[in-house]
């Protein structure tokens, strides 16, 4: 579910706050959380006095993914749940990455999958010293979606592969190294915001409201956080600036004596083979696209996944059953046809459901 509030500042303006209300599921989006927040989106950015939007989480996380569990219901009992929810997950992305008001997303605690969705569209984008990075869905038979085709194109090159098929995970201090964040500041900070922003001098023009968040957020106190990824991005980046094997046999010969690194390592010997494949042909053709392409490119290759065993199975094995033994269609990243993959790619249906996005 989905809490709004609004909240009046002094001078008669109006701050919009959208609040993710399932921390049972770390706030994991559902089909109807994403209709409700994108409709409520909708009707704030009709209104001239609403200046700002707030995009939090309850508990302690700003958003875990999509709700998986509910997908593989869905893919089993052969209904269309996840063609819907992938449509509509991709409109509201695309809505926050377009919205013509300023949207300060806080993203603290978990913020995986979909959660890195929502908050790197904002136009703010707010990371603590609880943040927790990650697109971890090698783990589960899926691959990095939610706009992570555009966003992931954007790191230097290499980076976006090395994420994408570890599912590694990094802090707050990464995301801003990484230009995931904008923000990195105090838990508690957010505990001011209500007040800042109820005293705040908006106005009627959105870039005036822009700038004026912006130096609200930075008088906020920063988060003290030692970035893990960032002293070893170049090496990480040049590692994998090459081929899937390539890059597949040079992490393994890299000596980084990190548990994080550690870690990513095991979620590559563990992970989908099918996943690392799309994965580095998702970010090949994902670099000559635009954000709506990009979009309907993953809703395709989501509803695929779905018609596909690796991604019901993972699901089953993490989420469900909970053995973590995945039995994955194939037993290596080599024994992947090209041919399976290409099939990922190819649309499921003659009228694309995002076919309108501009």
């Amino acid at each position: 579910m989905i809490s709004i509030h609004e909240q009046a500042a002094a001078n008669g303006f109006v701050t919009g706050w959208l609040t993710l209300a399932s921390p049972r599921t770390l706030n994991a989006l559902t089909l109807e959380m994403a209709v409700a927040a994108r409709a409520q989106l909708e009707a704030w950015a009709c209104r001239d006095d609403v200046a700002c939007i707030v995009l939090q989480g309850e508990g302690r996380a700003f958003c875990a993914g999509g709700d998986v569990r509910r997908m593989r219901l869905g893919i089993l009992a052969g209904d269309d749940y996840c063609e819907r929810f992938f449509g509509q997950e991709y409109r509201l992305d695309y809505a926050i990455h377009r919205y013509p008001k300023p949207v300060l997303a806080w993203g603290h605690g978990v913020v995986m999958g979909g959660g890195l969705g929502l908050l790197v569209g904002a136009s703010h984008r707010v990371v603590t010293g609880s943040t927790r990075c990650a697109m971890p869905e090698t783990s589960i038979g899926l691959y990095p979606d939610v706009g992570a085709s555009h966003f992931l194109n954007r790191l230097p090159p290499g980076l976006g592969l090395f994420l994408g098929i570890t599912g590694c995970e990094w802090n707050g201090a990464d995301a801003v190294a990484l230009g995931l964040a904008d923000y990195l500041l105090d838990d508690l900070a957010r505990d001011a915001l209500p007040g800042l922003l109820a005293n705040a001098g908006w106005a009627a023009d959105a870039d005036h409201n822009r700038r004026l968040l912006a130096g609200l957020l930075q008088a906020l106190p920063a988060a003290c956080t030692t970035p893990r990824l960032a002293p070893h991005l170049q090496t990480l980046a040049d590692s994998c600036n090459v081929p899937l094997a390539s890059a597949v046999a040079n992490l393994q010969q890299l000596a980084i004596p990190e548990d994080w690194f550690t870690h990513a390592l095991e979620n590559l010997a563990r992970g989908c083979p099918v996943t690392a494949r799309i994965v580095e042909e998702q970010l090949r053709r994902g670099r000559s696209l635009g954000l709506a392409d990009a979009f309907r490119m993953e809703w395709t290759l989501s509803v695929q996944c779905c018609r596909h065993p690796d991604f019901p199975e993972g699901v089953r094995a993490q989420l469900v059953d909970k053995d973590k033994q995945p039995r994955w269609r194939f037993p290596s990243i080599a024994a992947v046809p090209d041919d399976y993959i290409a099939a990922h790619f190819v649309q499921p249906v003659t009228n694309h459901p995002l076919a309108d996005l501009a």
